[in-house]
């Protein structure tokens, strides 16, 4: 199922979108933008959940060992480079809604 949205954009970025569509391989501007959506979604929710696992850290009950910053990047590289689904899913954290899960606070662009 599809829901429309009805979106105003500035006249500036929308020429960008119509220059940009044809030579990206979309065929409309709708598909480039639902493109767009999706990967800004995908990314926002990668963000999220990479600030919900931060918040925990430290937090978990049972033993806790201190990471050496070389461990720590390596594990937040993991981190950034995995899918939001696949952080779900290894976290254990199917089903949990996105906002339990990390909370990221956005001033406007």
């Amino acid at each position: 199922m599809t829901q429309l949205v009805h979106v105003r954009l500035p006249k500036e970025l929308y020429d960008q979108v119509t220059a940009l569509t044809r030579p990206a391989g979309f065929s409309s501007s709708q598909e480039f933008i639902r493109d767009a959506v999706r990967k800004n979604v995908e990314s926002y929710r990668k963000e999220m959940l990479i600030d919900g696992l931060r918040s925990l850290q430290g937090s978990r009950l049972g033993e806790v060992s201190v990471l050496s910053t070389d461990d720590y990047e390596l594990l937040f590289k993991k981190l950034v480079s995995a899918s939001s689904s696949e952080l779900l899913r290894k976290y254990n954290l199917e089903g949990v809604p996105i906002a339990k899960v990390g909370n990221v606070s956005r001033s406007k662009k």
